[in-house]
């Protein structure tokens, strides 16, 4: 079930985009360049996976160098684009913030993975992860927004602050996998980078740095 779960959450948030971009009178053209941009990363990550490359946990560390850098480029050399930036006042403002509330049931979904094995304990909201808290921030960040109760420097500061604790449960995991000496034995650390969890650093966190970038580029919009 746990499996199960982090592929349709992974599932919603690829078609994501391309409800987004629906507001947008340059949707098709948008839809079709995401599209092959989001098969190629697919099989880049997939080929990661099931090559074996990921399962090393020696350092360097290998998921955040081929994964997550990798997810943070493309996130802003993407919403860089002209035509991406051209329709930033376009889009909905809102739509990048409530759809991270999708990171509660990340949250959930890695605390199930805990309870059955898949994941060490410490690694969700029961250790120093709070990413929960984002999750749940969107929703009145959302509400604030759309009640006009919230500006633009409002929305710029929850999204930097929200990449601060994302940046923190990033050095979580990376602390927990490539430099404890003391992980579990029960718990079989090349988990995380077989599929679906490999899901969690390929698709999911990059899905949350990709609204978090288009929603800053969105508050530095002037006007």
């Amino acid at each position: 079930m746990i499996k199960i779960g982090f592929l349709l959450l992974s599932i919603l948030m690829i078609v994501s985009p391309i409800v987004f971009f629906l507001k947008s009178p340059e949707k098709n053209k948008l839809t079709r360049n995401y599209l092959l941009i989001i098969t190629i990363w697919m099989i880049y990550i997939l080929g990661l996976s099931f090559s074996g490359v990921l399962k090393s946990f020696d350092l360097p560390p290998r998921v955040p160098l081929l994964i997550i850098i990798p997810s943070i480029i493309l996130s802003v050399w993407l919403t860089g684009q002209s035509i991406f930036k051209r329709n930033l006042s376009v889009f909905s403002q809102t739509f990048p913030v409530f759809i991270q509330a999708f990171r509660v049931g990340v949250e959930m979904l890695i605390f199930g993975a805990i309870l059955y094995g898949f994941f060490p304990a410490g690694v969700s909201f029961d250790g120093t992860n709070y990413d929960i808290i984002v999750g749940i921030s969107a929703l009145f960040t959302g509400f604030l927004m759309v009640k006009n109760f919230i500006g633009k420097k409002g929305v710029l500061a929850w999204n930097i602050i929200s990449l601060v604790i994302l940046t923190g449960t990033g050095l979580t995991f990376v602390a927990t996998y490539y430099l404890t000496d003391n992980f579990p034995e029960e718990v079989n650390r090349a988990n995380l980078t077989e599929f679906p969890f490999v899901l969690l650093p390929g698709i999911l966190l990059p899905f949350a740095i990709f609204y978090h970038v288009v929603s800053i580029r969105q508050s530095l919009l002037k006007g």
